[in-house]
């Protein structure tokens, strides 16, 4: 078919503006409103803003892979049953035999299933390298239990013991003067050495000033805040980041700080699935409640929690420390 001259103008126009879309630059001020609100619309979360920019950060990068991502299912490789006696020791070893296995191509090392039954326990149960699931047979009364025996300690660690992340670089500061809650950009006073796809800390710094403006001040306590995010756009001195900050950031109370960082040893693609906890006797209060914790990850990205239960065990459920990219 023969392309006129007023479709050939037509196509190019269309080509430039998908090309001036890519290249958008990052704004040098915010979306501002009347108030805050969240509301639902064209089959789309919407938010309101506050004047000062301020609004209800978006959480849809939260969980495995940033969001929106089916937490994998990836097949048994070892099996076991209980025994009647401490399993501990059975079971630490089932997993560190899968984690002198490959890598596959799936991201996973492999599988541990602990079929239906009583597993004693008498130290947490420790993953200490990625691509490992621990899953049992359902979280019921009639499905896998982990029972703790002694201390008060985690029923399962996902921890490599140390390897924390390391700064590349200079700590480089937030020029922007108000930073609102939900922003996912701002401007700092350079971006040498920063690339798209670099992983950064940012930090809020308050000053004791700001602190002494809180109901309840502890001076004694720095209340600073982090957040572990990655840089998907950079136009002149101003980046973007792939999720919201959850505070402001302002000049006048300290600022911000970023650094870029490298974490290599961070545990990946490690999960829990299916399993109740529970510890009887240890420490029972009027209620029945026990100490003894169910799931700590240290260090961890993309890993998971699911159909889980605590039974009556005071300490945490799950806790992610130093941890980005995690469901539960």
């Amino acid at each position: 078919m023969k392309t006129t001259a007023k479709q050939k103008s037509f196509v190019v126009a269309l080509m430039l503006s998908a090309t001036l879309a890519v290249q958008a630059s990052i704004p040098t001020t915010y979306p501002t409103g009347s108030g805050i609100s969240i509301g639902y619309s064209g089959g789309h979360v919407t938010y309101g803003y506050a004047t000062n920019g301020d609004v209800i950060p978006d959480y849809s990068s939260a969980g495995y892979s940033g969001g929106g991502v089916v937490i994998p299912n990836p097949p048994v490789t070892t099996t076991l049953n209980p025994d009647g006696q401490d399993d501990t020791v059975r079971i630490q070893n089932a997993i560190n035999s899968i984690a002198a296995m490959p890598v596959g191509a799936n991201g996973f090392r492999g599988v541990l299933m602990l079929n239906a039954g009583v597993y004693y326990i008498t130290n947490p149960i420790t993953i200490g390298t990625s691509g490992i699931v621990i899953r049992g047979a359902g979280s019921g009364t009639s499905g896998t239990i982990l029972r703790r025996t002694t201390d008060n300690e985690d029923a399962i660690t996902i921890d490599n013991g140390g390897g924390l992340k390391s700064q590349v670089g200079s700590t480089l500061n937030i020029t922007t003067t108000y930073v609102p809650v939900g922003a996912t950009y701002f401007a700092l006073d350079s971006v040498s050495g920063l690339s798209v796809g670099d992983t950064i800390s940012i930090s809020r710094n308050p000053t004791k000033a700001w602190i002494l403006q809180l109901p309840e001040p502890q001076t004694n306590r720095a209340y600073g805040v982090s957040w572990d995010r990655t840089i998907t756009e950079i136009d002149s001195n101003r980046i973007r980041v792939d999720a919201p900050v959850n505070q402001a950031i302002e000049t006048q109370w300290g600022g911000g700080t970023v650094f870029k960082y490298t974490w290599a040893s961070r545990l990946t693609n490690c999960g829990v699935e299916d399993i109740r906890a529970d510890a009887p006797g240890d420490n029972t209060d009027s209620l029945g409640n026990t100490d003894g914790n169910f799931i700590t990850f240290n260090h961890c990205m993309n890993c998971w929690v699911r159909r889980c239960y605590n039974d009556k065990m005071r300490g945490h459920t799950v806790r992610f420390t130093g941890s980005k990219w995690c469901t539960a």
